[in-house]
């Protein structure tokens, strides 16, 4: 009778602990998926993946570039994004390099029309081979007050954005930035919305980056008539003209041209000097029908 007793205890008892084995493992498993999901979805919600994955793509030509950094306050640049032109682009960012920035705000097309909106940012942050490029989530959200404004979701693949971020992150590893992308219709009237943001949220010490090639689909020839028509807008500081400009026979995005301008011209009063002016016939000695010219531009 006590060992009938005993045994019993003993399988009431392994019966329990078998029981307290499962509950464990089921609520252990349940933590997991819990935090791997929320993990998984912050990375998704805060981080934009980066287009280019290959650093030494930059590190090369940053390596060797021969430009020195200027003595100057600079408050502005103009660069390309085809990658083609790596080379002026590296050379414009090693010119700014010896100023500290806050913030940057960087200035693209939309090239694809991508955006749900007319002018499109982000509160997200940007991945990078160099590292995560911070978004100043407070501009972005009173630029995205204006109806006419929205979060783009297709910053991954704008190209206008990706080719300057490795750069960015180079250069100036500590500065937030404000991206913008502009579709090509976008009405004078809108953009000054825009800027008056910006003018009454960007402390002095900024930079304005505007990402974009010039003339487009043209041969050298033609591309050089159509360029001197956007240097004579450059220098001159003539802003409203800078939307009478064609896209693409002269740029490929006249209202980041006149964003630009207009902060160069009425907010930090600086002046432009043109680095560089190449075309894509440079690059190669076959003859190219169809190029694209590139310019960088300092507004200092």
């Amino acid at each position: 009778m006590k060992i009938k007793k005993i045994t019993i205890v003993i399988i009431s008892l392994l019966a329990l602990l078998a029981l307290l084995a499962i509950l464990v493992l089921i609520f252990s498993e349940t933590s997991f998926k819990k935090v791997n999901k929320n993990n998984t979805n912050s990375n998704q919600d805060n981080l934009i993946s980066a287009q280019y994955t290959d650093s030494s793509l930059f590190l090369s030509v940053i390596k060797q570039t021969k430009a020195k950094a200027s003595s100057e306050i600079i408050n502005g640049l103009i660069v390309p994004h085809h990658l083609l032109a790596k080379d002026i682009i590296a050379a414009a960012f090693a010119y700014a390099s010896a100023n500290n920035y806050k913030n940057i705000v960087l200035l693209s097309p939309d090239h694809f029309q991508a955006g749900k909106s007319e002018i499109s940012v982000t509160e997200r942050s940007f991945s990078t081979v160099f590292g995560i490029v911070e978004t100043n989530k407070e501009i972005v959200r009173q630029l995205k007050e204006l109806s006419f404004v929205g979060e783009g979701d297709f910053f991954y693949r704008e190209h206008g954005l990706q080719a300057q971020l490795p750069f960015i992150k180079y250069y100036f590893p500590q500065t937030k930035i404000i991206a913008i992308t502009f579709k090509p219709t976008t009405s004078r009237d809108k953009l000054d919305k825009v800027i008056a943001i910006l003018e009454k949220n960007l402390p002095p010490d900024s930079l304005i980056i505007q990402s974009t090639d010039f003339s487009h689909y043209l041969n050298p020839a033609q591309a050089a008539i159509k360029d001197s028509e956007s240097i004579n807008i450059i220098n001159n500081e003539n802003t409203p003209e800078a939307l009478n400009l064609k896209q693409p026979d002269n740029i490929d995005s006249a209202a980041a041209l006149y964003v630009q301008t207009s902060l160069q011209k009425d907010f930090f009063k600086t002046k432009s000097i043109i680095l560089e002016h190449k075309n894509s016939q440079d690059y190669t000695a076959e003859y190219v029908s169809s190029s694209t010219s590139y310019f960088s531009v300092a507004y200092q």
